[in-house]
């Protein structure tokens, strides 16, 4: 019995263990145009568009960075969207959003971006 109590506190603590230590700072996101990280920007996009009752559809991301935290990813990304039909230029935003390891997402994050040139690179 105790042999099952070590073993439950050992593989336990390896978890919590394992999963500290993948967190950190923030990454660059190499491929804007992987198909998981458009699905995270086209939630943004929609959660947003359903938030202020207007539609808007993803045009491009841009960039973004990356960050694992306890229980999931934190995604910042730069993507501009308009609204479609509409002939207006697109417009530039940031959006947070959060995945947690079941793949629920969560919209933190979404408002107009005004970086200028020196201001649009990724953090360290």
């Amino acid at each position: 019995m105790k042999a099952i109590s070590f073993l439950i506190t050992i593989a336990t603590l390896s978890f919590f263990l394992s999963d500290a230590t993948a967190t950190g700072g923030w990454r660059p996101i190499k491929n804007v145009n992987d198909e998981h990280v458009l699905e995270i920007a086209e939630f943004a996009v929609k959660t947003y568009s359903w938030q202020i009752g207007r539609s808007l559809e993803l045009i491009t991301v841009r960039r973004g960075i990356v960050q694992v935290v306890a229980g999931g990813k934190s995604y910042e990304l730069v993507l501009t969207a308009s609204p479609p039909h509409l002939d207006l230029a697109p417009v530039q935003y940031k959006a947070v959003v959060y995945e947690n390891v079941f793949h629920v997402k969560k919209l933190v994050y979404f408002r107009p971006s005004y970086f200028t040139s020196s201001e649009a690179t990724t953090k360290n």
